[in-house]
Protein backbone atom coordinates (compact mmCIF):
# COMPACT_ATOMS: atom_id res chain seq x y z
CA UNK A 1 0.00 0.00 0.00
CA UNK A 2 1.07 3.90 -0.71
CA UNK A 3 1.08 5.14 2.70
CA UNK A 4 0.10 8.92 2.72
CA UNK A 5 1.06 11.10 5.83
CA UNK A 6 -0.75 13.98 7.28
CA UNK A 7 1.05 15.22 10.28
CA UNK A 8 0.61 18.02 12.63
CA UNK A 9 -1.95 19.18 14.58
CA UNK A 10 -4.69 17.78 12.98
CA UNK A 11 -7.47 20.45 12.25
CA UNK A 12 -9.88 21.88 9.82
CA UNK A 13 -6.93 23.47 7.86
CA UNK A 14 -5.32 20.64 7.54
CA UNK A 15 -7.30 18.93 4.11
CA UNK A 16 -8.07 15.58 5.67
CA UNK A 17 -11.81 16.27 4.66
CA UNK A 18 -10.39 16.80 0.88
CA UNK A 19 -8.23 13.59 1.60
CA UNK A 20 -11.44 11.66 2.15
CA UNK A 21 -13.38 13.16 -0.54
CA UNK A 22 -11.09 12.63 -3.09
CA UNK A 23 -10.83 8.95 -1.98
CA UNK A 24 -14.47 8.94 -2.57
CA UNK A 25 -13.68 9.51 -6.49
CA UNK A 26 -11.86 6.28 -6.45
CA UNK A 27 -12.53 2.77 -7.18
CA UNK A 28 -12.70 0.22 -4.63
CA UNK A 29 -9.75 -1.17 -5.62
CA UNK A 30 -7.65 2.12 -5.87
CA UNK A 31 -8.73 3.02 -2.33
CA UNK A 32 -7.43 -0.42 -1.02
CA UNK A 33 -3.86 0.48 -2.37
CA UNK A 34 -3.59 3.27 -0.13
CA UNK A 35 -2.90 3.92 3.62
CA UNK A 36 -3.72 6.79 5.19
CA UNK A 37 -1.46 8.21 8.06
CA UNK A 38 -2.98 10.97 10.68
CA UNK A 39 -0.06 11.72 13.30
CA UNK A 40 -0.70 14.39 15.35
CA UNK A 41 -3.14 15.83 18.22
CA UNK A 42 -6.27 16.54 17.56
CA UNK A 43 -9.90 18.35 18.87
CA UNK A 44 -12.46 15.83 20.06
CA UNK A 45 -14.81 17.46 18.00
CA UNK A 46 -12.94 17.70 14.99
CA UNK A 47 -11.79 13.63 15.74
CA UNK A 48 -15.38 12.43 16.04
CA UNK A 49 -15.84 14.71 12.46
CA UNK A 50 -13.40 12.69 10.86
CA UNK A 51 -14.36 9.13 12.39
CA UNK A 52 -17.33 9.72 10.67
CA UNK A 53 -15.90 10.86 7.59
CA UNK A 54 -13.29 7.63 7.81
CA UNK A 55 -16.47 5.39 7.91
CA UNK A 56 -17.61 6.66 4.62
CA UNK A 57 -14.74 5.47 2.82
CA UNK A 58 -14.72 1.74 4.39
CA UNK A 59 -12.09 0.55 2.58
CA UNK A 60 -9.53 2.62 3.17
CA UNK A 61 -7.24 1.95 5.73
CA UNK A 62 -6.47 4.18 8.23
CA UNK A 63 -3.69 4.42 10.82
CA UNK A 64 -4.83 6.87 13.70
CA UNK A 65 -2.23 8.22 16.14
CA UNK A 66 -3.81 11.04 17.83
CA UNK A 67 -1.27 12.53 20.05
CA UNK A 68 1.53 14.88 20.29
CA UNK A 69 4.47 12.59 18.82
CA UNK A 70 7.73 12.42 19.99
CA UNK A 71 10.86 12.58 18.19
CA UNK A 72 11.55 8.96 17.48
CA UNK A 73 8.14 8.32 16.52
CA UNK A 74 7.88 11.77 14.21
CA UNK A 75 11.03 10.36 12.54
CA UNK A 76 8.83 6.81 12.21
CA UNK A 77 5.98 8.48 11.14
CA UNK A 78 8.12 10.17 7.76
CA UNK A 79 10.06 7.18 6.91
CA UNK A 80 7.22 4.86 6.30
CA UNK A 81 5.23 7.61 4.62
CA UNK A 82 5.22 7.01 0.39
CA UNK A 83 4.04 10.51 0.27
CA UNK A 84 3.54 13.50 2.96
CA UNK A 85 0.38 15.41 2.45
CA UNK A 86 0.35 19.06 3.12
CA UNK A 87 -2.93 20.35 1.84
CA UNK A 88 -3.77 23.25 3.87
CA UNK A 89 -6.65 25.39 3.43
CA UNK A 90 -6.53 28.72 3.05
CA UNK A 91 -3.17 28.49 4.10
CA UNK A 92 -0.44 31.44 2.17
CA UNK A 93 2.50 30.67 4.51
CA UNK A 94 5.31 28.20 4.69
CA UNK A 95 5.20 24.26 6.79
CA UNK A 96 7.88 22.98 8.00
CA UNK A 97 6.31 19.76 7.06
CA UNK A 98 7.50 20.64 3.53
CA UNK A 99 10.96 20.33 4.81
CA UNK A 100 10.62 17.13 7.36
CA UNK A 101 9.83 15.38 4.20
CA UNK A 102 12.64 16.70 2.21
CA UNK A 103 14.70 15.68 4.46
CA UNK A 104 13.82 11.80 4.33
CA UNK A 105 13.20 12.28 0.65
CA UNK A 106 9.63 11.82 0.79
CA UNK A 107 7.70 13.71 -2.20
CA UNK A 108 4.52 15.83 -1.28
CA UNK A 109 1.43 16.66 -2.42
CA UNK A 110 0.53 19.84 -1.19
CA UNK A 111 -1.74 22.82 -2.14
CA UNK A 112 -0.76 25.47 -5.29
CA UNK A 113 -1.53 28.45 -2.90
CA UNK A 114 0.97 30.70 -0.92
CA UNK A 115 4.41 30.07 -0.51
CA UNK A 116 3.76 25.98 -0.05
CA UNK A 117 2.72 25.86 -3.72
CA UNK A 118 5.26 27.94 -4.80
CA UNK A 119 8.41 26.08 -2.69
CA UNK A 120 7.11 22.77 -4.15
CA UNK A 121 7.17 24.07 -7.66
CA UNK A 122 10.28 25.67 -7.17
CA UNK A 123 12.45 22.77 -5.59
CA UNK A 124 10.32 20.08 -8.03
CA UNK A 125 9.09 18.71 -3.90
CA UNK A 126 6.01 16.58 -5.20
CA UNK A 127 3.05 17.87 -6.80
CA UNK A 128 1.21 20.70 -6.19
CA UNK A 129 -2.80 20.56 -6.31
CA UNK A 130 -5.70 22.52 -5.36
CA UNK A 131 -7.03 19.96 -3.02
CA UNK A 132 -10.50 21.39 -3.07
CA UNK A 133 -10.91 19.76 -6.28
CA UNK A 134 -11.79 16.27 -5.43
CA UNK A 135 -11.11 14.67 -9.29
CA UNK A 136 -7.40 16.53 -9.13
CA UNK A 137 -6.75 15.02 -5.32
CA UNK A 138 -7.98 11.93 -6.27
CA UNK A 139 -5.91 11.46 -9.88
CA UNK A 140 -2.32 12.57 -7.54
CA UNK A 141 -3.30 9.80 -5.38
CA UNK A 142 -3.20 7.30 -7.77
CA UNK A 143 -0.51 9.18 -9.89
CA UNK A 144 3.13 8.24 -9.78
CA UNK A 145 5.93 10.95 -9.25
CA UNK A 146 8.90 11.47 -6.39
CA UNK A 147 10.85 14.58 -5.91
CA UNK A 148 14.23 16.11 -7.24
CA UNK A 149 16.99 14.31 -4.90
CA UNK A 150 18.88 17.22 -5.70
CA UNK A 151 17.02 20.07 -5.21
CA UNK A 152 15.46 18.45 -2.17
CA UNK A 153 19.32 18.44 -0.87
CA UNK A 154 19.06 22.01 -1.46
CA UNK A 155 15.73 22.96 0.19
CA UNK A 156 16.79 21.06 3.39
CA UNK A 157 20.35 22.75 3.58
CA UNK A 158 18.77 26.12 2.63
CA UNK A 159 16.53 25.54 5.78
CA UNK A 160 19.06 24.10 8.25
CA UNK A 161 20.21 25.32 11.54
CA UNK A 162 23.18 26.69 10.22
CA UNK A 163 21.84 28.16 7.28
CA UNK A 164 20.09 29.92 9.69
CA UNK A 165 22.44 31.09 12.10
CA UNK A 166 24.15 32.80 8.70
CA UNK A 167 21.13 34.32 8.89
CA UNK A 168 20.79 36.24 11.93
CA UNK A 169 23.99 36.46 12.43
Amino acid sequence: KKVFLNFGQLDQRKGIEAFLIACKQLSAAEIKRICLLLAGPIEPNYQAHIELLIREVPDLEVIKIFEYLNYPTVELCFEVADVVLVTYQGHMGMSSVLIRAALVGKPVIGTQVGNIGATIEAYQLGRAINPSNADEFAQALTSRFKGNAKLQADFVRQNSVEAFVLTIA
